[in-house]
């Protein structure tokens, strides 16, 4: 499991002590700045420490964790500040998953450097419990009318998908596992896997990266005249195309961290977009998912009672994350979350507002 936590009652950012189980989907809802992407951010930290480790040194640069910025080594700490005014500080934060951790000193850092980096102790000498992790951040880029690439991973979309056109382009020949088909009858190529969850979750849409000259790729759509670009059809494909490439090329094993995947989507593609995350779990590819979405959510359950996928009800973790409250995490059952009942109508909150409207029109008519 993931702890966050710290030997005094402070805290790691806006967290005293939480721990959570990772699953083999694990689904992070709450509230704009209840903390999910802090818990997001603290496995990327891991995952840093880790790496570090096998380069022998003790340190992190705090502005470029897997590409997140971090800001200074004392943000980490519980957002109360009420602990610099300790003369004796001795606590650290103790970050852990399953028996590997690491322990951060509390070091009050001054100015903005870009250089500030975080010393941390290795409290374990096991093996970290992930394989590779790949992070696709909430701030994908937009449609792009040229994708230059230079240096670039083949194998990793970047946290921003900058590097989506490259990956889809190199790997299109490749042969898929067949767990991630969308039809057990279409051919098990990347390119045409990919094509089909495209028409799938996009109503019929069809996508094709062509280079236009050395170094320069554009995506175009394929089902307009010829030469059409991505850049002319909106955010939403282009937005959800780094996780459906990101997901079809990663292994058995490998993680993959997704914040809010139903940005620009309309609800049906939401929901398809969720079934599309449930069959590449069912590949043994582990997912984290932060979202503010019921729709993403009911289409990772469907999968679960669709015969043709190897996945079920206790694959999936729904956190509901609040830190106003003692209780942080609560978990929440896949039949209330089936049946829209979240903590506080966190999602289903029609009937809420439906009140609210009748209790205005009260007030308005008593007013005149």
């Amino acid at each position: 499991g993931l702890g966050l936590k710290e030997s005094n009652p402070k805290g790691y950012k806006c967290f005293r002590d939480i721990s959570l189980t990772l699953n083999n989907i694990s689904i992070l809802v709450g509230a704009n700045g209840a903390g999910k992407s802090s818990i997001i951010q603290s496995l990327l930290l891991l995952n840093g420490a880790h790496k570090a480790q096998k380069k022998e040194t003790i340190s992190l640069p705090t502005h470029n964790i897997m590409g997140v910025d971090l800001g200074r080594v004392d943000d980490l700490f519980y957002d109360d500040k009420s602990f610099e005014l300790q003369k004796d500080l001795t606590s650290d934060i103790l970050l852990s998953l399953d028996n590997f951790r690491i322990n951060i000193p509390f070091q009050k850092n001054e100015g903005n450097s870009p250089d500030i980096i975080i010393e941390f102790k290795v409290q374990s000498e096991l093996d970290f419990p992930l394989k590779d992790i790949h992070y696709l951040d909430a701030e994908r880029l937009g449609p792009r009318y040229i994708c230059e690439y230079k240096g670039l991973n083949k194998d990793s979309c970047g946290i921003h998908g900058e590097n989506t056109a490259y990956v889809w382009f190199t790997h299109e020949s490749d042969r898929i596992d067949n767990k991630k088909w969308l039809s057990p009858s279409t051919d098990g190529k990347f390119q045409m896997q990919l094509g089909a969850w495209i028409k799938y979750i996009f109503d019929g849409a069809s996508l094709s990266v062509r280079r236009l000259y050395d170094r320069a790729l554009q995506i175009q759509v394929a089902n307009r005249k010829e030469g059409t670009s991505v850049l002319h059809i909106g955010f939403g494909l282009s937005y959800a195309l780094p996780i459906l490439v990101e997901g079809l090329i990663l292994k058995d094993g490998d993680t993959l961290i997704i914040e809010n995947p139903e940005a620009h989507l309309q609800p049906k593609a939401q929901t398809r977009l969720g079934f599309f995350l449930a069959i590449i779990a069912s590949s043994g590819v582990k997912l984290l998912i932060e979202t503010h979405s019921e729709h993403i959510i009911k289409g990772i359950i469907k999968a679960t009672s669709t015969a043709s996928v190897d996945i079920n009800e206790d694959d999936i973790s729904i956190y509901y994350i609040n830190s106003d409250i003692d209780d942080v995490v609560s978990a929440v059952s896949i039949n209330d979350a089936r049946n829209n009942k979240y903590p506080n109508g966190f999602f289903d909150i029609d009937a809420e507002i439906l009140n609210e409207k009748i209790k205005e029109r009260e007030i308005y008519m008593k007013s005149e």
